[in-house]
């Protein structure tokens, strides 16, 4: 088996501000190159060539980059890299993380493992959510999450189950009642639902610092992904993985990588059970480096920028920049965690289901079986006084 190395950069460092409207996304970009691979010139001449001691893609700017596109054209197709990119909703988070919060079924009596383990369902319940929260909604609960603030998540839940009385669409009563039984317990007990953040238990490392709670570290599992993605799709394993020195949050990075690398959650099945396995695909722990000694880093950099000012900015890039450009789009992967892409992920998956012919027993044995499930959740809330 083939092994990679994979060389990483950031789009900015932002902390826990997720409502910043001028970076309203968080990237990461990861090149990735056969182990061992020499890089083909001197990138210091290159970044001489346009008046700069090393090439970063924001201070060269898009003209400075077309005039030395072709030559890294060249150095990508010599080095046969791949790139991948993460791109991360900022305020999106806040709406996952009140999702999880409600629907976590270990802390809510409410939910049942159906609802929170099977993606699909736990999807389709976290959109519920993020649909019915507004800019003011997701500030107030960022505050209330990040300060552990029991009593005012208390009187948050009563204003945004009104908000869902309200709202909520009644074509959906399903939905909408489930949404409302997880809310009628974090009133009741909300304490309970915000022990994620504020309870440590024994014998378990400390995640709850707030250095855990920005996007920086949010979009770890989604590069875990990814790479996890590229290394089965080219049947390869990773043994260096250098991340830029810049991110002042390198410490928790390096720590939380070392801990999820090891794992990965099997989601092939959006209608099951997730299934967590171990995973032998990344070998090397992350290091922290410096561009200035990676020309592998600087080749990030302008590659990274230049996805920013196409995706978020939408500019048109002309010239042999755009050549440049199109050379990184076929080579990548981009994987999203956002309001739009969770939308669409649930439209795919509900086709999935509407696409496949069901027989009448099919129907009436799942059914019967929702109506159990049902019967055991009713059975779950009358025990924790929700129901009488």
């Amino acid at each position: 088996m083939m092994h990679f190395e994979a060389y990483i950069d950031e789009s900015g460092n932002t902390g826990i501000d997720l409502f910043d409207k001028r970076q309203p996304f968080f990237w990461t970009g990861t090149m990735v190159v056969t182990q061992g691979v020499r890089f083909p010139c001197d990138i210091t001449s290159i970044a001489q060539k346009v008046g700069s001691k090393e090439l970063h893609g924001s201070k060269l700017g898009l003209r400075r980059i077309n005039e030395i596109a072709k030559q890294l054209i060249d150095i990508i197709e010599t080095l046969n890299a791949r790139f991948m990119f993460t791109r991360v909703e900022k305020s999106h988070i806040s709406a996952m993380r009140l999702a999880d919060a409600l629907f976590d079924n270990v802390n809510n009596p409410a939910v049942t493992a159906f609802h929170y383990n099977v993606p699909f369902n736990k999807k389709m319940l976290a959109y519920y959510v993020d649909i019915m929260m507004d800019e003011k909604d997701r500030k107030d609960f960022w505050n209330i999450h990040l300060a552990g603030d029991s009593e005012e998540f208390r009187e948050f839940l009563i204003r945004f189950r009104s908000k869902i009385e309200r709202q909520f669409p009644k074509s959906n009563q399903r939905g909408r009642q489930l949404v409302l039984d997880a809310i009628a317990w974090g009133i009741k007990e909300p304490d309970s639902l915000l022990s994620e953040r504020t309870k440590k238990p024994e014998g378990i490392e400390d995640f709850r610092s707030l250095q855990y709670e920005s996007p920086n570290l949010v979009s770890i599992t989604t590069l875990l992904h990814g790479l996890h993605y590229i290394a089965e799709e080219y049947e390869m394993k990773a043994t260096k993985i250098i991340h830029d020195e810049q991110s002042e949050f390198g410490k928790y990075i390096q720590h939380s990588f070392s801990l999820l690398k090891r794992i990965r959650i099997d989601q092939s099945n959006q209608f099951l059970l997730h299934e967590v396995k171990d995973s032998d695909t990344i070998l090397a722990e992350l290091e922290l480096g410096s561009s200035a000694n990676s020309p592998f880093l600087q080749i990030v950099d302008v590659v990274l920028w230049m996805m920013t000012q196409k995706v978020d900015k939408g500019k048109d890039i002309m010239g042999n920049a755009r050549n440049l450009m199109n050379c990184i789009i076929s080579r990548s992967n981009i994987f999203h965690f956002s309001s739009k892409h969770l939308e669409a992920d649930l439209k795919y998956s509900f086709n999935e289901i509407m696409s496949k012919p069901i027989t009448q027993q099919k129907m009436q044995s799942g059914i019967k079986a929702m109506e159990k499930l049902e019967a055991s959740r009713q059975q779950q809330m009358r025990e924790n006084n929700l129901l009488k």
